[in-house]
């Protein structure tokens, strides 16, 4: 661990380092996930000639990507504000 209560790139391998991303935003693998879903069967559908099933497959897809990234989004404004100082004596202490 560093001097903030962080852990450092090299204390972690991989797998833990996916597992603690995964378990502080939870819902970001969720959203890859239902993306790659759609675009898969999206292109099975379109693979088999069935437009309008890979259409709305596509268009999932599309809302999943949008899932994803507001996931994302709110995600780091959330850590930002964790990080946030809350008053005048926690301020002098990080600049310190």
């Amino acid at each position: 661990m560093d001097a903030n209560g962080g852990f450092e790139m090299k204390d972690q391998s991989a797998s833990a380092k996916l597992k603690r991303l995964c378990t502080e935003q939870p819902f970001v693998p969720i959203g890859c996930l239902a993306t790659v879903g759609f675009l898969v069967n999206g292109l099975n559908q379109m693979r088999k000639g069935n437009s309008r099933n890979s259409q709305l497959m596509m268009r999932g897809r599309v809302l999943a990507q949008g899932f994803t990234v507001l996931c994302i989004y709110f995600g780091v404004a959330a850590a930002n504000k964790a990080k946030e100082p809350k008053s005048i004596e926690d301020l002098g202490r990080r600049v310190a």
